[in-house]
């Protein structure tokens, strides 16, 4: 069991394909992505207005968001390197 504090009424959640990284949308414009196994945040992407959903594709490459003020699809190649490098690491082995 992992417990994440500190984000604040988060509005959107989303892991990636891998299971190695979570994406959270709070009420501040953008998503925090956190290190599934460490708690570590990986990094930090604004978006334009309130975000309402997020969802990563099967293959992890991208990131769909809806918010207040557009619909956006992002290329994960393209994020933080810490992020990018996360997102391209193998799945985790079922049950860890």
């Amino acid at each position: 069991e992992q417990e994440f504090d500190g984000f604040l009424n988060p509005q959107t959640l989303s892991c990636s394909p891998n299971g190695k990284v979570l994406a959270f949308g709070s009420i501040g414009p953008g998503h925090t992505f956190v290190n599934v196994a460490t708690g570590e945040t990986l990094g930090y992407l604004k978006s334009e207005g309130v975000l309402h959903e997020a969802l990563f594709s099967p293959d992890g490459k991208q990131l769909a968001e809806t918010s207040t003020k557009n619909i956006i699809l992002r290329n994960t190649s393209t994020f933080d390197a810490a992020i990018s490098k996360a997102l391209a690491e193998p799945p985790m082995p079922p049950g860890k």
